[in-house]
């Protein structure tokens, strides 16, 4: 075949099933029924142009039942093999991957999430440990119908411990003082370790307006291995008396 100058050249094939095997050395190019170009050498040996294994069905990347063909480059793919039970597909330390198991992947990226078949609950990575992507709060509300005057202690909170630290978040919740309330006579209620009596958070009244319901948060974010914490309110001077409903929140840590 010679080149030709014609800007729109053309080639005419007429389909077969089996065509005849070219001499040796030389290769015959047709199309097959089935649409597809194709060449056969002189020994029979038809290759599909174009296609790089044939059949998507019966390509040779699939190994087991569940293989997913993942990108892993311009024009390059890779197996995934199927993931544990309860995984779903997600990103990776910028890698596809199914994210479940029994234990966390060694390479991970900060925001990374992972499933932990044996613990039942999804974790992910905050740039320093797994925790829990469910948030946990307990509630601690004053049930008396009259505020409290009086420094005491409220509202024990049970932990994880020895299962699980906790990542503690925020200490939240609603003051209200009746009558006096300011920078000098005010309420501060504090959430403490039950093992040393040791402050973890603190909200302080002094800048809430008297007889004004007033939301508060303060943020703790710290690992805690305590067994159980609990609150209390303390007065400075003589404030009015005071409605503390408050709640911790925290998630729990994984290894």
């Amino acid at each position: 075949m010679r080149g030709s100058d014609n800007p729109y050249p053309s080639l005419l094939f007429e389909e077969h099933v089996d065509p005849a095997n070219p001499a040796a050395g030389h290769h015959r190019m047709f199309v097959d029924t089935d649409k597809a170009l194709k060449m056969v050498d002189s020994a029979g040996t038809v290759t599909v142009l174009g296609a790089a294994g044939g059949a998507v069905a019966t390509d040779p990347i699939w190994a087991a039942a569940g293989d997913l063909a993942v990108g892993t480059g311009n024009d390059t793919a890779g197996v995934l093999t199927k993931g544990a039970a309860g995984g779903v597909l997600a990103m990776g330390n910028s890698a596809v991957i199914w994210n479940a198991g029994t234990s966390f992947p060694g390479s991970k990226a900060t925001g990374d999430r992972y499933w932990r078949t044996d613990l039942g609950k999804e974790f992910y990575w905050d740039g320093t440990r797994w925790v829990s992507v469910e948030l946990f709060t307990v509630h601690a509300v004053w049930t008396s119908s009259a505020p409290t005057a009086d420094t005491k202690s409220f509202g024990h909170i049970p932990l994880w411990q020895t299962t699980h630290d906790v990542w503690l978040v925020d200490l939240r919740g609603m003051t209200y003082v009746g009558t006096t309330n300011d920078g000098t006579k005010y309420w501060t209620i504090n959430v403490k370790k039950f093992s040393n009596d040791a402050v973890v958070a603190s909200i302080v009244t002094s800048g809430d307006s008297a007889s004004t319901a007033t939301s508060h948060i303060t943020a703790i974010d710290a690992v805690s291995s305590e067994k159980a914490l609990y609150f209390d309110v303390i007065k400075t001077s003589t404030p009015g008396g005071i409605y503390p409903v408050v709640m911790l929140t925290y998630r729990l840590i994984a290894t």
